[in-house]
């Protein structure tokens, strides 16, 4: 993963950023207070990441067409707990190793996606395991994507 895990959740997720910016990724990052917000826009792509410590960690992905239309949409945040009580203080720790994760594939080619006319699908690497998000006529859905990455490559996924 690239950090140690006793570092604090918005520590790991600034040095993966600092990882991303290395590999070529111009990342803008705005402080607000206690609040850090790192935004990075590319062709195929545009991600936004906010941290603030006591109360939030979250990650935007869109994955772009050729005109700059979102093609796919990807969320991931702490949003569901009250994560400045203590007994939540995990999923904070949890949810920044997901961004971190999602981060250095991203930066290192391992962020797989498949664009077909009317469906777009990304490989998202999470703790847990991979995950697939597929886009549908009408909502995004997610599930556990139980292949590897190589098995991706032979099925049309490309690093984004």
């Amino acid at each position: 993963m690239g950090g140690d895990v006793a570092e604090a959740p918005e520590e790991r997720v600034a040095a993966a950023v600092a990882r991303l910016s290395a590999s070529g990724v111009a990342v803008g990052v705005s402080v607000h207070g206690p609040a850090t917000r790192y935004e990075a826009t590319r062709p195929a792509y545009h991600v936004l990441v906010h941290v603030d410590p006591s109360r939030f960690i979250g990650l935007e992905f869109d994955l772009l067409d050729s005109d700059g239309s979102v093609r796919l949409h990807y969320f991931v945040d702490t949003g569901r707990y009250d994560v400045s009580q203590p007994r939540h203080a995990w999923y904070l720790s949890a949810m920044a190793t997901d961004v971190v994760l999602f981060l250095e594939a991203l930066g290192g080619g391992g962020l797989l996606a498949k664009v077909e006319p009317r469906r777009a699908a990304v490989i998202v690497p999470t703790a847990a395991g991979l995950l697939m998000v597929r886009r549908g006529r009408v909502w995004t859905s997610a599930g556990r994507y139980r292949k590897d990455a190589q098995t991706a490559g032979r099925d049309g996924f490309q690093p984004v």
